[in-house]
């Protein structure tokens, strides 16, 4: 679905469920001296999956995408009052 609304290749990696474990172990170990930088993360994951776009699909999210931002732009208000509640702990 995302390669069909945003018209590009989507891939997706082999350790998703790990990500954000996986980030933090190597921004703790580039921190830490142990890896010399960033793209040590190549040695750990790899491409799972690559998604292209469907072509009548993204013609279908093309004319969904203005009514999306059409509806978007009209709750900014509500969703700014939401977060106005903040974590209040509170349903009532």
């Amino acid at each position: 679905m995302m390669a069909d609304v945003y018209g590009c290749r989507v891939q997706s990696l082999n350790f998703l469920e790990e990500a954000t474990s996986m980030g933090a172990a190597v921004i703790g170990g580039v921190a830490a001296g142990l890896f010399n930088g960033f793209d040590v993360i190549d040695r750990f994951i790899a491409v799972a999956q690559t998604v292209e776009p469907h072509p009548e699909s993204r013609k279908v999210y093309q004319k969904l995408m203005p009514i999306f931002e059409k509806a978007y732009r009209a709750l900014v208000e509500v969703y700014e009052d939401l977060a106005a509640l903040g974590g209040t702990g509170s349903t009532t």
